[in-house]
């Protein structure tokens, strides 16, 4: 008797998850922030100066409100890809971290066949947005490393704020293009997101602030609950 009602305890009394996952190109970011989230939220140690590219997958519970932000950071290499078609589905959120002054400089990215930064991203980009589309996932797309953006480097429309527009406009104009060049697939746009940080630093553009920046990732798209419930998560 004793096991039966600890267990309906546990089960009533556990927190919905939100599975957020991290990906992007190697060198992007995505563990700095989130070792950063870990020292902010949780106390934890600051990030090291430091951080080798993950092999594999980092992970962080996140206790947020009335929920447990699960965080998935998965490796950025070509060879790291089918992994993240693994996860991909159970993701509430897909979160695409991309290194804003390589996306300014618009250089070639090691290992990937684009002959830039701007085209790779797009090229892996899409497909998965369009995925996400048909499952009802937030695509939130991070600018990152705003505070490495050295005015001498790239010209003034480049600079912050202002690369965080141009992503936001790239990505939107070649994703209209995306929709036309697939129309026999009938594909739906899926909810964008973007903002720019620095993992770093800890800025963050177009949200009042870090705590409005947890909320808005899980505000749109299904949900599962712990009990195994899909339902919409704005009804948070």
């Amino acid at each position: 008797m004793y096991h039966l009602v600890a267990g309906l305890y546990n089960e009533l009394t556990r927190k919905p998850t939100y599975n957020i996952l991290l990906i992007g190109f190697n060198q992007s970011g995505k563990t700095w922030l989130l070792e950063q989230l870990r020292h902010t939220y949780l106390k934890g140690r600051a990030p090291s100066d430091r951080i080798a590219s993950t092999v594999g997958q980092n992970v962080l519970d996140l206790p947020y409100q009335k929920s447990v932000l699960h965080f998935w950071d998965l490796g950025g290499a070509p060879s790291m890809r089918e992994l993240w078609q693994q996860y991909l589905p159970d993701a509430h959120t897909i979160v695409w971290v991309l290194d804003g002054k390589q996306w300014a400089l618009d250089t070639p990215v090691q290992q990937e066949t684009a002959t830039s930064y701007q085209t790779a991203v797009l090229d892996q980009l899409f497909p998965i947005a369009m995925d996400a589309a048909l499952r009802g996932q937030t695509v939130l797309v991070l600018v990152n490393k705003m505070d490495a953006m050295d005015p001498q480097d790239v010209c003034e429309d480049m600079r912050p704020p202002h690369v965080l527009e141009h992503v936001e406009a790239t990505v939107l104009k070649h994703w209209a293009r995306f929709m036309d060049s697939h129309a026999s697939k009938d594909i739906i746009t899926p909810h964008w997101s973007f903002h720019g940080v620095s993992a770093v630093t800890g800025y963050v553009q177009r949200l009042a602030s870090s705590e409005q920046a947890l909320t808005n990732i899980f505000q749109r798209g299904p949900r599962r609950c712990a009990c195994g419930h899909v339902g919409d998560s704005q009804s948070l």
